[in-house]
């Protein structure tokens, strides 16, 4: 594939902690990464994240309310595309989205996200790729993790054994081998819980700086307790849904706020460490840790002293952008959707042949 051309590409990424939405522009072929232009995070508007918190809450709600709040959604995405290529010379050739998810059922082929892909693609004058999970979903995945890819792409010169973890709302595992072995899965529990425990204990949307947490003392029974989930003991592929660990957290009631805050924290630092130790061939020397749980010390704290065999290196540590690689993710999987090559695998999603995944959406003016 040495005549494929490198293309700008923006990744659009909304994440489960309701934030707001990243942006993230890069140059690849959809094998390299050749360049990381730059990426910006846009605040929902007040009002927005409450509507989509409700559709969130209300697990799959109907087409008609999911279509109303989307088109207010969408055109959020389309005006903060605006104000985010304002300073960009070059053209941006094609749009990776993903949005919010609302719903997820991997057994039935179901996931419902916000936004319109059509209607940004002609509201941005510029062809979308969306959809990615969905395109996995229908040919026999599991609908994640998507991520693989990229991942092999930015640490193709790195030493092998090597794990990637990225702590968003749930953490997503990717072991590389030696040998070229590539083996992801979603651990199934990440900031969400923690943040879920601080708005309910703390009125806070998360544990800031891991400060509760450092403050408090963990109940290990509690942590040992929450550790038989069937999901943390189930082999890979696996994928986690939705709300898979809210009956796990009522243990947590009881305890005072820095002592559930210190126990929850570990509770997630404990299920990664358990999954290495129990679904990865053999354990690497570094493990590079992104998204949002690099910002809780306390969190990478209690993963060091569960993981002493290992280097728990966060990415930023390395030359990359530890808060924008999952965004980053949807900007170099439109580009191979536009070459069409694979995203997701057997030892991934367990589809059942390598799978080129997401799909085209061309502006209107502009439809092919």
């Amino acid at each position: 594939m040495d005549n494929l051309k490198s293309i700008v590409s923006l990744g659009i990424m909304c994440g489960s902690s309701l934030d707001g939405v990243k942006f993230s522009l890069i140059r690849t072929d959809g094998i390299d990464v050749f360049k990381v232009y730059k990426s910006r995070k846009f605040l929902y508007p007040e009002d927005l994240k409450v509507k989509i918190r409700s559709l969130i809450a209300d697990r799959k709600p109907s087409d008609e309310r999911l279509e109303g709040i989307n088109s207010e959604f969408t055109k959020f995405i389309a005006d903060s595309f605006s104000e985010f290529k304002e300073d960009f010379d070059e053209n941006i050739d094609v749009i990776g989205f993903e949005g919010n998810t609302i719903y997820f059922d991997a057994e039935n082929k179901l996931i419902l996200q916000t936004g319109n892909p059509q209607a940004l693609a002609d509201a941005t004058k510029t062809k979308t790729v969306a959809e990615f999970r969905q395109s996995d979903l229908n040919l026999g995945g599991q609908g994640a993790p998507i991520s693989p890819t990229f991942y092999a792409a930015v640490s193709a010169d790195f030493k092998k054994p090597l794990v990637f973890i990225n702590i968003g709302g749930s953490s997503l595992l990717t072991y590389f081998g030696e040998l070229g072995e590539m083996i992801s899965f979603d651990c199934g529990v990440g900031n969400s819980i923690i943040d879920e425990y601080m708005k309910k204990h703390a009125c806070m949307d998360m544990d800031y700086d891991g400060k509760c947490a450092i403050s408090g003392k963990v109940d290990e029974k509690i942590v040992q307790h929450m550790l038989k989930n069937k999901y943390l003991q189930k082999r890979a592929p696996k994928v986690a849904e939705l709300g898979i660990f809210d009956e796990k957290a009522e243990h947590l009631e009881g305890l005072s706020c820095n002592d559930g805050a210190a126990t929850v924290t570990d509770f997630v630092a404990s299920s990664i460490s358990l999954q290495l130790r129990d679904f990865i061939p053999q354990l690497p020397e570094k493990i590079i840790v992104s998204g949002g749980g690099v910002n809780n010390p306390t969190l990478i704290r209690f993963l060091r002293k569960k993981l002493p065999e290992c280097e728990i290196i966060p990415a930023k540590e390395i030359g990359l952008d530890s808060y924008s690689l999952s965004t980053q993710v949807r900007a170099f999987l439109a580009v191979r959707r536009l070459y069409n090559m694979p995203i997701t695998f057997p030892s991934t999603t367990g589809v059942v042949y390598p799978a080129i995944g997401g799909k085209i959406f061309y502006p209107e003016e502009s439809a092919k």
